[in-house]
């Protein structure tokens, strides 16, 4: 065969594969999209002026190596500022460089806001490192389980917990932000905010609320526009809560009271609610309402709400990696079951009527999360049981002493909050599977003896320090306008302390419970604005005729 030949032979055969290969395409495709394989589109990752230098693939390599190497170096070195400003040229030039968006976000969130000395700049920067990953790093990388572990932590760690020194302060202003965007009080109709069309489009066309808009336009307020109709809303629903109603109020506010525009609001309110839920927040309201659904009542005003929600976005969207066991689904799943027991210990959450003029929320546990932490321990736990030794028991022997101890605790304080159903309803379960000394003589007995075992092993100034505790919460009770729980909180602290000093010894050591009242009153003027404490001592004095007699809890 001439050479001629066999090139022309050799093209219509490379032609011939080329063709029937394209046949593929398609297929291939589907399984790319299948097996979560197909990356974010660029013009979705970065801005225009940041486009040309990821196109650029010459060089990029190792530019981003060697950046890479001296931004770890100036973090070393406490250079966090210079480290920042490099991290975010590597994010550009590799935005599906994981670690990078991750290293970005751990260093605003804690090397940098700890170099600042107030606490507004430290939030800023806290606030900096979640909207990092949270609008940019997620986006970038949607099946990174690492990224979604590092957002739901910095929410747990840094707004939710207690280990930063201004984590009041970030406590305060996140409640304030997500107010902003759900209304006053954080309680609203989820499937409502589920139900709520995407576009402004879907109402354009609705005679009620085009009739709703023209009459607000009357009154200088055009609701069409983000901002306005839930500005009116808050600042009214606010005004009402907190008993601050103006004499004069706005005449827009006779229309949001119009029982005939009721409907029309409502289709208005929570469109541009679930507008900035799914924009500020990139919270899916649906996914919200399922999450709500499973485990209870989740206050998106706290930080362990949201680390909740980032992390079971981690299971659900996170790719597996081809190893036995992940370590990233392995955190990400124990970030959901530290923030649902945060939820049960203080997941019940209440703003101060002078929260903007930066008096700290209460935190008060939240029963209602137990059966969900209850279900999802059983749940968990049948992963490790053995046969030989767990076939009879509900919980792994390896997990058996914590939870026995936990639902001890439990039980007691379903009783002190009143709830005896439940308290039975859980003491009998215990009682049922792990039979013990304690429980034959049945529920009454065993929390007072719980509760008088605790006492018996404290200290005098470990009393004082309960005590105390309960007395602190009944000033906050009262200062925020919540007599009845501020009564039951006092009742509780004079009930410790009566029982507490009922061995002599102790008594001539602890100081009468009227001075201790005192005491901390005067503490709670350093820290409560004027209306507040005024609040306080108006309630007070009414509340302590009331629990003057030892009561038991």
């Amino acid at each position: 065969m001439r050479p001629t030949t066999r090139r022309w032979l050799y093209l219509a055969i490379g032609v011939a594969l080329l063709a029937l290969s394209s046949r593929w395409v398609a297929p291939l495709n589907a399984m790319r999209t299948e097996h979560q394989l197909v990356a974010a589109p660029i013009e979705q990752i970065a801005a225009p002026d940041k486009a040309l230098p990821i196109l650029m693939a010459v060089g990029r390599a190792p530019l981003v190596d060697y950046l890479w190497i001296r931004a770890t170096k100036l973090k070393e070195q406490g250079r966090y500022f210079d480290a920042l400003q490099l991290s975010e040229l590597i994010c550009s030039l590799q935005p599906r460089f994981a670690s990078v968006w991750a290293f970005n976000a751990w260093n605003m969130a804690y090397n940098i806001s700890v170099t600042c000395e107030s606490a507004e700049e430290r939030w800023r920067w806290v606030k900096n490192g979640l909207s990092l990953l949270r609008d940019r790093g997620i986006p970038a990388n949607p099946h990174n389980t690492q990224l979604y572990r590092e957002l739901a932590w910095i929410y747990f760690h840094k707004v939710a917990d207690f280990m930063d020194e201004k984590h009041w302060y970030y406590k305060s202003q996140f409640a304030l932000m997500m107010e902003d965007i759900l209304g006053p009080g954080g309680e609203c109709d989820w499937e409502a905010l589920a139900a709520a069309p995407a576009e402004w489009s879907a109402l354009a066309g609705d005679a009620e609320v085009q009739s709703l808009a023209a009459e607000c336009r009357q009154w200088g307020h055009d609701i069409t526009r983000d901002g306005v109709l839930l500005g009116l809303l808050n600042q009214k629903m606010e005004a009402e809560q907190f008993e601050r109603v103006p004499d004069e109020p706005p005449p827009v506010w006779s229309v949001l009271d119009d029982p005939q525009r009721q409907s029309a609001i409502k289709k208005v309110e929570y469109y541009w609610r679930a507008k900035r839920l799914r924009e500020e927040m990139k919270l899916d309201p649906k996914r919200v309402l399922e999450l709500r659904k499973e485990f209870g009542p989740i206050d998106f005003r706290l930080g362990e709400a949201h680390a909740l929600y980032w992390a079971d976005m981690g299971m659900n969207r996170g790719s597996e990696k081809a190893v036995r066991l992940d370590p990233d689904k392995l955190n990400t799943n124990r970030i959901m079951l530290y923030s649902l027991q945060t939820m049960y210990r203080r997941g019940r959450l209440i703003m101060s009527p002078d929260a903007r003029q930066g008096a700290p929320p209460m935190l008060m546990p939240d029963m209602r999360f137990f059966p969900a932490l209850f279900n999802l321990a059983i749940r968990e736990s049948a992963r490790w049981q053995r046969n030989d030794v767990d076939k009879d028991k509900p919980i792994a022997e390896d997990f058996e002493s914590g939870f026995k101890n936990f639902m001890r605790d439990a039980i007691v304080r379903y009783y002190e909050s009143g709830d005896e159903a439940n308290a039975r309803h859980y003491f009998d379960w215990l009682r049922e599977h792990y039979p013990h000394p304690d429980f034959e003589r049945g529920l009454e007995p065993f929390v007072f003896a719980s509760i008088m075992g605790e006492l018996q092993v404290l200290t005098v100034a470990q009393a004082m320090g309960q005590i105390s505790s309960h007395i602190d919460r009944s000033l906050r009770f009262f200062a925020y306008g919540r007599d009845r729980d501020g009564l039951t909180a006092l009742t509780m602290a004079r009930w410790v302390h009566t029982q507490y000093n009922k061995d002599a010894a102790r008594r001539a050591n602890m100081p009468p419970f009227d001075e201790m009242v005192a005491e901390r009153t005067r503490v709670a003027k350093e820290f409560l604005p004027p209306d507040a404490h005024a609040r306080l001592m108006a309630r007070l004095n009414r509340a302590q005729s009331s629990a003057s007699k030892p009561a038991t809890p």
